[in-house]
């Protein structure tokens, strides 16, 4: 095992069940919040981030309180598997389906990070 640096630190990835890299960031998934509509996991898109997915199609859904909210799909590029979605009503977060990432510890370079 390597020792990390001031140039690399440990993150977690996130993989789509085809087996495509789809997320990383420096929290596990089960660290952050969940939205009570859906269980999703709540990214905040100003973490350390790394984003393997594509985005798709807009669309709405209809809430079970009557109201309706418009979103954006995040897509697995291999399969196109919407994994997430965001909000655009609330942009910068990104809802994670714990059911459909499987996740690994990486060591991440900080070079490679979105800011």
């Amino acid at each position: 095992m390597s020792n990390q640096g001031k140039d690399s630190f440990k993150a977690y990835s996130y993989f789509c069940p085809c087996g495509q890299l789809f997320l990383t960031i420096h929290v596990s998934l089960t660290r952050l919040p969940q939205r009570q509509l859906d269980k999703r996991h709540v990214v905040d898109e100003k973490l350390n981030h790394i984003a393997h997915f594509s985005t798709g199609n807009k669309y709405y859904i209809t809430r079970s309180d009557g109201g309706y909210e418009q979103r954006i799909q995040l897509l697995c590029r291999r399969c196109t598997l919407e994994c997430a979605y965001a909000l655009e009503a609330a942009p910068g977060y990104i809802y994670v389906d714990p059911t459909l990432v499987n996740e690994k510890p990486v060591t991440v370079s900080v070079s490679n990070l979105k800011e």
